[in-house]
């Protein structure tokens, strides 16, 4: 499966009444054109779809809310991981847009894919953006793939100071945790034009393996605060079975983005197929990647 189609799309909306095991089954049936076994997942993206169905513990909704989620970094790793926060509301229309400085990051609490990034206030419709964030708080994430961990995060708009990487947002470095041990490291680039996703180990070795999107010509350097990134990532996913926990490397620091119980709620595949058992044995038994889905053999 490459990236979702129209008709992909369809099929997920035409399924969302249903209750959630038979929504998560046929949506994995339809998109990956295999049966699952949730009760006894053998790959990741049927651990995934079965976190979501049968884990219910409140340190998910916690640790899925992007509010909510602050103090339990400021214990855990330091305050000082935190990007800003400038602003929060439960209704948008309460941000006072005239002491906002003029670039900033508006996020909803309760979602994932609802990021208003403002470089330049001066060139933005502010009513128009309110209105956006209105139609975000009035959503329930829930319902889109069935993912527990958003059906009760109270609603809200979180406003950020913008992290500014030459007029970009940082590249976004996402720590695949099992049993608190960061095992898979993603990285995506383009973002925002040509998409391109890149895998690595721990140990930064390059993963032969594309995940939704193409991997790019050359891969990214290696940061240079990978180590402290990786405890930072362990610490935080060290009470759950898995989780990915997003950092961001800027200007000598290491902050945090999100924790995400879901990844691609469940509906990203690899390529190769094989990988998705690879890194379900991982998440089961934690053995190693195999060699074979390296780009290059261990020196």
């Amino acid at each position: 499966m490459a990236i979702m189609t129209t008709t992909d799309w369809a099929v997920l909306r035409l399924l969302r009444p249903l209750p959630p095991r038979p929504f998560t089954y046929l949506s994995h049936l339809w998109l990956f054109r295999r049966p699952p076994s949730f009760r006894n997942p053998r790959t990741f993206t049927e651990h995934v779809h079965a976190k979501k169905l049968f884990e219910r513990d409140r340190l998910f909704t916690l640790t899925a809310d992007k509010y909510a989620v602050r103090d339990y970094v400021a214990e855990r790793v330091g305050a000082e991981r935190l990007v800003p926060l400038l602003a929060v509301a439960d209704d948008p229309a309460d941000l006072d847009f005239d002491k906002l400085p003029n670039a900033f990051v508006a996020k909803a609490s309760h979602g994932n894919n609802a990021n208003l990034i403002v470089r330049d206030k001066a060139g933005l419709d502010w009513a128009a953006s309110v209105k956006t964030m209105r139609r975000w708080v009035a959503d329930n994430w829930y319902r889109y793939n069935k993912e527990w961990a958003y059906l009760n995060i109270p609603p809200r708009i979180v406003v950020e100071e913008f992290l500014d990487d030459g007029g970009r947002p940082p590249v976004d470095y996402k720590f695949f945790v099992f049993s608190g041990k960061a095992r898979l490291i993603q990285v995506d680039t383009g973002r925002f034009s040509q998409h391109r996703r890149n895998l690595f180990d721990e140990h930064w070795r390059s993963l032969a393996v594309a995940l939704r999107y193409p991997r790019p010509p050359a891969p990214p350097p290696r940061p240079a605060l990978l180590p402290e990134m990786l405890a930072v990532a362990e610490r935080l996913g060290k009470d759950f079975t898995f989780a990915r926990v997003d950092l961001y490397q800027h200007r000598g620091r290491v902050y945090f983005g999100e924790i995400t119980h879901y990844p691609g709620g469940g509906s990203e595949d690899f390529d190769p197929l094989e990988f998705d058992h690879a890194l379900g044995e991982v998440w089961r038994s934690g053995r190693a990647i195999p060699e074979r889905f390296y780009d290059s053999p261990r020196e």
